[in-house]
């Protein structure tokens, strides 16, 4: 299932990044820049969409864990030896990057110049 909300999410995620507000480049000119910093605040100054993203990151941290042991699992690297050791691996991965992402909207919300 959560690869299912995270295959819904990851389009939804590029196109607000990449199109959202702060995209304008002039017409006839190759981009060289964008204001990601304008766009994220922009997208992050809306309640329903922090939800959305906080909700999201769960999923990615959860998806992670199970991902990490499934992907020694199939390269056949799961030993009783040592399948604790990827199962805690896996948990602090998923804990570092799904919280590093979870942070990102709670800050532009809070802390973020209001537009």
């Amino acid at each position: 299932v959560s690869g299912l909300i995270l295959l819904i999410f990851i389009p939804i995620h590029v196109a607000q990044m990449r199109f959202g507000a702060g995209y304008s480049p002039p017409p006839g000119v190759v981009e060289h820049g964008h204001d990601f910093y304008a766009v994220e605040m922009a997208i992050f100054s809306n309640p329903i969409n922090v939800a959305f993203y906080l909700l999201c990151m769960v999923i990615v941290g959860s998806h992670l864990y199970h991902g990490v042991h499934s992907a020694f699992q199939s390269l056949g690297a799961d030993h009783p030896l040592y399948t604790r050791w990827i199962l805690a691996g896996g948990k602090v991965l998923a804990v570092l990057i799904g919280f590093g992402f979870f942070v990102i909207p709670l800050f532009a919300y809070f802390f973020g110049v209001r537009a």
